[in-house]
């Protein structure tokens, strides 16, 4: 029985001594790093921009980031993003409308920082990147963020049809949600 085992090992050895080939061969390059390191900031300037509006920024932001990444992956990226917004938007009326209203009082609000401690419960997050997420998301409405996300997904639905190609896609997306 101990030798059948013993040679069972080694069997498994020999067997992964020779699958070697077989296994992913990734070396990260400096070259490699430098390009994610330029689409993170893109992308996440990219997101800012598009909060504040600011269409030629976000164009001229948008065309950089096509000479190098996948549209499909900024998609993906903004799909993401938006949700968070999300997400934030609905949080921040929820407790916001737990708050005791008072006669007089039109509207009233937590403070950010505990607004954004409590969301950040909720979400397991960092408080501090809440915070900064509701301080870019103060001018901006849920609707808008809802509507948004419904012209990305139809969008993206266009351009795995082929009814549309995903340059132009993207590029209307912006356009329709820049207005």
């Amino acid at each position: 029985m101990a030798l059948s085992s013993i040679l069972q090992w080694a069997n498994l050895a020999s067997f992964w001594q020779n699958s070697s080939n077989l296994l992913p061969h990734k070396h990260i390059s400096l070259t490699y790093l430098k390009s994610e390191i330029d689409f993170q900031s893109d992308i996440f300037a990219l997101a800012e921009n598009f909060l504040a509006k600011k269409t030629p920024i976000v164009f001229t932001i948008l065309h950089n980031l096509q000479a190098n990444t996948p549209i499909l992956q900024i998609i993906a990226f903004f799909q993401t993003m938006i949700s968070k917004w999300i997400k934030l938007k609905v949080l921040e009326e929820y407790y916001n409308s737990k708050l005791p209203m008072r006669p007089g009082i039109i509207k009233r609000e937590l403070p950010l920082k505990d607004l954004s401690t409590k969301i950040a419960k909720d979400l397991e997050s960092n408080p501090f990147v809440i915070e900064k997420d509701l301080k870019r998301l103060i001018q901006v409405k849920l609707e808008f963020l809802i509507n948004c996300q419904e012209k990305l997904l139809i969008y993206e639905n266009k351009i795995k049809s082929g009814q549309l190609l995903d340059k132009q896609a993207i590029e209307l997306f912006f356009l329709e949600c820049a207005q």
